[in-house]
């Protein structure tokens, strides 16, 4: 049923409007996409779009199937709430304005459904998939300029629509890279997408906050800003320039668009279930591991401080108004405490302590942790590897568990694993099964007297050197986001 519901999404007036209307027009009526203004076009959140699709007379039967797919299932997938989602509010009408984006949400439909479908029709999908993301690819080749100098190309997107489609579909054909599982490319077009922002508004543009529209500018920029947050608590100071790229977008974006400023902000955002105050708090705790190792005494006040006062104000501050779902409140509520409680075990290991001996991981917050991800597996039952889920926090569990929880998280990566083959949860077990063979070997080495010998921190005491996961990491050439 919940599925069913999620697939239709349709009320009482939708129902009315399908008998009063001609019925060759229910495929409109159903998505809340038709134009005529006497229909209920606003309860999906879709506005301002401006053509149904029947009148892309270059997609194929099979393709507006998908594409109906993608308006319904694969948007609403990237939200924890259904009733205030910006994928569909902000990029479902401009698909309908941008043949390169609408390339790409066909090319995404295809791949959600190639998850899910017999092994026989993969090949069939990935197609699919493969046809449409060479022609989105196309498209966003002739819309960016060949050399940021070139400042007639600006010419290339005049209109904010169009430069706000180019944003949206770099962002998602990035998701597209996570999603299949690529280790490096999707920093490509994070770093794709800051030049484009910088592009249009270098200095010589008047009115840099009308160059796109705030509520894209707000969803990229949150998108972005959570992969570059969680890419920098897996990488050290000397692993190139990529961590750069990731602050630059929680410094260098808010420095152009002053409203994107998050910092301090407590509200919980629905598409994933963190607060930029708390991204803020994990970017601060990577940002002092790396460039100032030493001085962590101060650091680790000031941000248990921060940390212990979010804790507060999200337990008092009052629920969202708009929420009347219990269900959807509680989920989010659940995926905010795995994130502050991954948070803590981080700050504590991080600025030094060991977690199979530090007291405040192993019989505070790691058993939380375990306990929240447990009841976020239930609660979302068949929806699991549908709805965002906080795979930043599971990978924190999993790399300081002792060994008797260990069963407990390989049966977490196997569920997922089978929901979601083609994605990063592979590459995150991965990632976990070689912290682990290292832990063990350190282990065994300590137990004979002798240095493991192999790393850049052999020889080196585990407190002394970082998070036990960047070695692993390293020699894995790892880059994964975590949600």
């Amino acid at each position: 049923m919940q599925t069913a519901r999620f697939w239709l999404n349709t009320t009482s007036e939708d129902i009315r409007c399908f008998y009063d209307s001609d019925g060759s027009r229910h495929w409109e009526v159903l998505n809340g996409i038709t134009t005529d203004a006497s229909l209920p076009a606003q309860r999906s959140g879709v506005s301002s779009i401006s053509l149904p699709l029947s009148h892309c007379p270059s997609l194929a039967e099979i393709d507006r199937f998908l594409f109906h797919y993608f308006s319904h299932t694969c948007t609403i997938r990237r939200s924890l709430v259904d009733y205030d989602n910006p994928w569909r509010s902000v990029l479902l009408p401009l698909c309908y304005q941008s043949d390169g984006l609408l390339h790409m949400a066909i090319a995404w439909a295809a791949h959600i459904l190639r998850n899910q479908c017999a092994s026989r029709d993969i090949p069939r999908y990935d197609q699919m998939i493969l046809a449409h993301k060479c022609r989105s690819l196309k498209y966003l080749r002739n819309m960016v300029p060949q050399r940021t100098d070139d400042r007639d190309a600006i010419s290339l997107a005049e209109t904010k629509a169009e430069r706000d489609a180019l944003l949206l579909l770099v962002m998602f054909h990035c998701l597209l890279e996570v999603a299949s599982g690529s280790i490096r490319e999707w920093t490509y077009h994070m770093r794709g997408a800051l030049l484009i922002i910088k592009f249009y508004t270098n200095p010589k543009v008047e009115n840099r906050r009308e160059v796109f529209s705030h509520e894209v500018l707000e969803l990229v920029y949150s998108f972005f800003l959570e992969k570059g947050t969680f890419l920098g608590t897996t990488m050290t100071a000397t692993t190139g320039n990529d961590e750069e790229d990731s602050l630059e977008w929680s410094t260098e974006v808010p420095a152009i668009f002053p409203f994107l400023t998050g910092r301090g902000s407590v509200k919980i955002n629905p598409c994933m279930g963190l607060s930029h105050e708390l991204l803020d708090i994990i970017s601060s705790i990577s940002n002092q591991t790396k460039h100032h190792p030493r001085d962590t005494t101060q650091a680790f006040t000031a941000l248990h401080s921060r940390l212990t006062n979010l804790a507060i104000q999200t337990q008092t501050q009052p629920a969202d108004q708009d929420i009347t779902d219990t269900d959807t409140a509680n989920l989010m509520n659940l995926h905010s405490k795995a994130f502050e409680s991954a948070t803590w075990i981080y700050l504590h290991h991080a600025l030094g302590a060991a977690p199979r001996d530090c007291k405040a991981i192993q019989t505070l917050h790691l058993p939380i942790l375990l306990t929240t991800l447990s009841q976020i597996h239930k609660m979302h039952g068949p929806l699991l590897g549908f709805l965002p889920y906080p795979m930043w926090a599971l990978f924190i569990a999993s790399c300081v568990v002792l060994e008797q929880d260990r069963v407990k998280i390989l049966e977490w990566f196997t569920v997922l694993n089978c929901k979601k083959p083609v994605s990063n949860v592979p590459s995150t077990m991965a990632a976990v099964e070689a912290v682990w063979k290292r832990r063990d070997l350190e282990a065994v080495s300590e137990v004979d007297g002798v240095s493991p010998g192999y790393g850049p921190s052999a020889g080196v005491q585990p407190e002394k050197r970082g998070p036990i996961w960047m070695a692993a990491i390293s020699q894995l050439g790892w880059k994964m986001p975590f949600t």
